[in-house]
């Protein structure tokens, strides 16, 4: 009888221990103190300086779901070379093995036949990093509490079921699961001044692009069901069970919570302000920013962060946005060709940034710029992070693009025309 009871004991107090102990699964990151209310940032935005001419390549919002957590540019040839999940739009065949030939011979989300690979890290819904501290808080009490040991299975069994039904809700509600803001106040701020260059040109561009996007969805996703193959991403509808497993670039990474779909995604190409732009070659390799910054330093941080109705201000930490804002991630691209290279041994010194006034170095010529805006809603509170390499820890400042030109070489031209007449097209 007492052997059965030693059993019984240890069994509780076994349990206990698996519910005391194990971590939120997105513990290792993101932190509180990686958060800020937009309304708490100084004015100014450290983006790059570009002209008048824009030109907007409409390609979507990966409703077709192309994902996957490879990168042939940095990690050629390799399998979850990236270890976090991208997402894709434009060329349909995009993954660690891509080549130039693969990627001219594959289908496009884009139109004009434009085939360029543009990708960057998938931004996730998370449990609310505040919660989740106040969890790791409560765990040291629960695990002094043996007798109750009983209570926290049910409790946890409970609380997952209502997250379910939340989430299920929010997803109703929103395509994306959001609530279309993250705060209790107001979108509208008398800081984002009419005035401000930044504001007016992010603006126009994000309008521009989501209307793009509004008319180019249902073909964009007709052209990836009829040329992506299955392999290649994960469908939409399995979009948010794939983010659950234990898949590489995925949970196994570190990396978990829904996948967020982008409310808008806008792809401009910028005008030099101080001399007239050269076509990119086909096939150039081009990223921004650093996606091993947090342990790396900063000198190739690029990561900009905002909101609607805030674009004159960025910052490199998750912004916190009020009611009726959308979370914004700006990615400028580097845009001083060296003349010669499509890509170069650290995939950098071939394309540089321009200087503080847009001025391109000696020796270098512009070519169109790209910046990427992404916008998002998201759940109140700090409750999203972006997909990293798992010593990355979802640090804010890791943000970071990729693209590769393959534009037919008419619809380049007809880009540079664009941007040195000074148009928006």
């Amino acid at each position: 009888m007492r052997k059965h009871v030693l059993v019984a004991v240890a069994a509780i107090t076994f349990g206990t221990s698996l519910v005391a102990v194990s971590p939120p699964a997105n513990a290792d990151g993101p932190t509180p103190d990686q958060f800020i209310d937009i309304r708490q940032v100084p004015r100014g935005t450290n983006l790059v300086v570009a002209g008048r001419g824009s030109f907007i390549a409409q390609c979507g919002r990966n409703q077709n779901g192309h994902h996957n957590p490879d990168n042939f540019i940095v990690a050629p040839g390799v399998s979850n070379g990236a270890h976090h999940v991208h997402d894709y739009v434009g060329n349909l065949s995009t993954d660690g093995f891509s080549t130039d030939q693969s990627l001219a011979a594959a289908g496009t989300t884009c139109r004009f036949g434009d085939k360029s690979a543009y990708f960057w890290p998938v931004l996730r819904s998370i449990t609310n990093v505040n919660q989740q501290q106040q969890q790791q808080q409560q765990q040291p009490q629960q695990s002094a509490q043996p007798s109750q040991s009983a209570q926290p299975t049910v409790s946890a069994s409970a609380s997952a079921s209502a997250s379910a039904s939340a989430s299920a809700s929010a997803a109703a509600s929103d395509g994306t699961g959001g609530t279309g803001g993250t705060g209790t106040g107001s979108a509208k701020s008398s800081s984002a001044s009419s005035s401000d260059a930044l504001s007016q040109d992010t603006g126009a561009a994000q309008d521009t692009g989501a209307a793009a996007d509004s008319s180019a969805d249902s073909s964009a996703s007709s052209a990836a069901a009829a040329a992506q193959p299955a392999s290649r991403s994960a469908t939409a509808s399995n979009r948010s069970q794939a983010t659950a497993s234990d898949e590489p670039g995925g949970a196994a990474d570190g990396n978990v919570g829904r996948i967020l779909l982008p409310r808008s995604v806008t792809l401009q190409f910028r005008s030099n302000r101080a001399a007239r732009v050269v076509a990119m070659p086909r096939f150039i390799r081009i990223i921004t920013g650093d996606a091993k910054s947090a342990t790396n330093g900063g000198a190739n941080a690029r990561a900009r962060w905002t909101c609607t109705g805030f674009t004159d201000r960025t910052t490199t930490k998750y912004p916190l946005c009020p009611r009726g804002s959308q979370v914004v991630r700006i990615l400028d691209f580097p845009s001083c060709w060296d003349g010669q290279n499509t890509d170069s041994a650290n995939h950098r010194t071939h394309v540089l940034f321009p200087d503080a006034q847009g001025r391109c170095q000696s020796g270098t010529k512009p070519i169109p710029q790209l910046r990427m805006i992404l916008t998002y809603s998201v759940n109140a509170g700090a409750s999203f992070a972006v997909d990293s390499f798992p010593e990355q820890a979802h640090n804010p400042i890791t943000d970071h693009g990729d693209f590769t030109n393959v534009m037919p070489d008419r619809l380049m031209t007809a880009v540079v025309n664009c941007l040195n007449r000074g148009q928006r097209c």
